[in-house]
């Protein structure tokens, strides 16, 4: 399963170069583009995730809340750009197994860095190749019993009980609107399997758990030119951010 996904993500990866190397011989009037560094900053309107545990797929999970970050580009061409940026992220997933249900998630900060093709400067389709690393911050655990009748919750911050690192790659397609579809795969497993209770017990192990995210981003682009500050003072405020 995990090869399987692995391959996926480099056909499409393969997939988006070959229509960006087909974009760029366009026969388009050529954008001088100016190398300065520009913050866009993102919303995720929509993440959908799934967890991968040996072979196994769980509920898809739906989140809206708390996806957000702020992008620094930077023009290397008419038609690619590098970017490397900050993140806050709601991971996790759900597992329904009999008349139980167990949902997990995470807060985590992230430092996204990739490639976008496209035309510099224009309103056209980008395509978008990268990766990243989320660290979390917050753990969260509900679980439900006999028909969600019965309910237990507990979060912790910084807990060792998930990975302290979650590294990711990611492919995606950024639409004339600024609306992008991207999809993440985070190789490593989620939980933590070397994490003992207080009896000294590995409650994880034997569990190996991998992301697998649909996310629908809207974009807030800063301008090439005038001062920075104010490109990102445009993009954190709130009339800006609500899209």
């Amino acid at each position: 399963m995990k090869k399987s996904i692995l391959l996926t993500v480099l056909s499409f990866t393969i997939f988006l170069a070959n229509l960006a190397h087909a974009q760029s011989t366009d026969s388009v009037a050529s954008i001088k583009v100016k190398n300065k560094i520009y913050p866009s900053g993102s919303m995720e309107g929509a993440l959908f995730s799934i967890g991968i545990d040996q072979g196994k797929t769980s509920t898809v999970r739906f989140s809206y809340f708390l996806n957000t970050g702020i992008n620094f580009n930077y023009d290397l061409g008419n038609s690619i750009s590098a970017y490397v940026g900050l993140s806050l992220k709601n991971l996790g997933y759900i597992w329904k197994d009999g008349g139980g249900t167990l949902k997990r998630r995470v807060y985590a900060l992230g430092i996204p860095v990739g490639l976008k093709f496209g035309h510099n400067g224009r309103k056209s389709k980008s395509f978008i190749v990268g990766g990243g690393v989320d660290f979390p911050i917050n753990y969260k655990e509900k679980t439900f019993t006999d028909g969600r009748r019965n309910k237990s919750k507990f979060n912790e911050w910084f807990s060792s009980r998930t990975a302290s690192v979650m590294p990711y790659i990611c492919a995606g397609v950024m639409f004339k609107s600024n609306m992008t579809l991207r999809f993440q795969y985070y190789p490593g497993n989620f939980m933590n399997p070397n994490y003992k209770d207080n009896n000294g017990l590995r409650i994880y192990q034997g569990e190996d758990v991998q992301l697998a995210l649909l996310s629908v981003c809207f974009n807030v682009k800063g301008k090439h030119k005038g001062s920075g500050k104010k490109n990102i003072k445009a993009i954190m405020s709130p009339k800006t951010n609500v899209i």
